[in-house]
């Protein structure tokens, strides 16, 4: 078989709902808990294999022309095949690829300055997972971030002398592997509530504090 096979496989433009699930096994068992991201995968229905299959089939890799897909140039469904001497999109394709690129470049704008405790969603069109990203915070979720929150200001109050209290959770972003980024509320007997910021690695057998700091 033509190596070219491989490349012309990146015509599927979003990934197979198995390889999500695979994906999805990975990361719980990484931690018990898996947040409710607010940027989801909408994972399409796996669908029958569509006719490019059998013009592959029907010719030889090396002797397939652009032309070979133009039944697909009206296809309201996005088409691409990729291989070594051309890429093929359909009309749909091109139109996603122009709405991809407007939706990333006011993403990168609007993301620019800020930390990641302040990170926003990728929008769903560009269909990229992973990163950090903000987290719908549950009232679940937020009992098991509470302990979380108050490891790191035990950790802040031994280092810096101080007796700060938790108070609650304002809001957290999240990444791949157990990683929050929380921020939160706490204040002692001589201040109003104070913000801190804390990044700790929710990892078994113990989480990791990484940082915790008041906001500035």
């Amino acid at each position: 078989m033509d190596k070219d096979i491989h490349s012309a496989s990146f015509g599927v433009t979003r990934p197979s709902s198995e390889s999500l699930q695979e994906r999805g096994k990975w990361l719980r068992s990484e931690s018990d808990f898996e947040p409710n991201l607010e940027s989801k995968w909408e994972v399409e229905p796996k669908s029958e294999p569509r006719e490019w299959y059998h013009v592959l089939n029907s010719k030889q890799l090396k002797k397939l022309k652009m032309s070979d897909f133009s039944m697909y140039d009206d296809d309201p469904k996005p088409f691409m095949f990729m291989c070594r001497r051309f890429v093929y999109k359909n009309k749909a394709q091109i139109i996603k690829d122009q709405q991809i690129k407007v939706a990333m470049d006011d993403y990168r704008e609007r993301s620019r300055n800020l930390s990641v405790f302040d990170a926003i969603s990728v929008p769903k069109i560009s269909d990229k997972c992973g990163g950090t990203g903000p987290v719908d915070l549950t009232e679940d979720l937020r009992l098991r971030l509470t302990p979380l929150c108050k490891l790191a200001l035990n950790k802040y109050n031994a280092d810096k002398d101080t007796h700060f209290v938790f108070a609650n959770i304002v809001k957290t972003t999240w990444s791949p592997g157990a990683i929050y980024y929380i921020t939160f509320q706490a204040q002692d007997s001589s201040t109003s509530l104070t913000t801190f910021q804390t990044h700790v690695l929710n990892q078994r057998p113990a989480p990791e504090v990484i940082s915790c700091a008041i906001k500035t």
